[in-house]
């Protein structure tokens, strides 16, 4: 196996308890046992501009933290009006972040886009 480092930096979100407490809230039909144990293992990831160290991916993330929080929403629940306000502070109780500054390409051919 071929890796390669890619000029990408990584940034991991993965849903808090006040996400799954949110989207439990929303409706009844979700099973909140299995719902907290599928999310426990569940990451979006997004890659974003290089950076040799963490703090401007940092800066990075609160200059645009809402494109990322209105996708992780979305992945959650499609109705907008019920969504929280966006802000920084909702972003930080909904979602956990993580930010990586070497990615590895293991596979071989281009990436596809969609």
């Amino acid at each position: 196996m071929e890796m390669k480092s890619i000029n990408r930096n990584a940034l991991v979100i993965r849903p808090t308890q006040v996400m799954l407490d949110w989207v439990n809230s929303l409706t009844s039909k979700l099973d909140s046992e299995a719902q907290d144990m599928e999310a426990h293992d569940q990451s979006n990831i997004y890659l974003i501009k290089e950076t040799a160290s963490i703090e401007p991916g940092l800066l990075w993330l609160r200059k645009n933290f809402k494109e990322i929080f209105e996708e992780e929403l979305y992945n959650w629940w499609t109705d907008e009006s019920a969504w929280p306000l966006l802000t920084w502070e909702n972003f930080e109780a909904f979602c956990h972040y993580r930010l990586h500054t070497c990615v590895y390409d293991t596979q071989r051919g281009g990436i596809k886009y969609d």
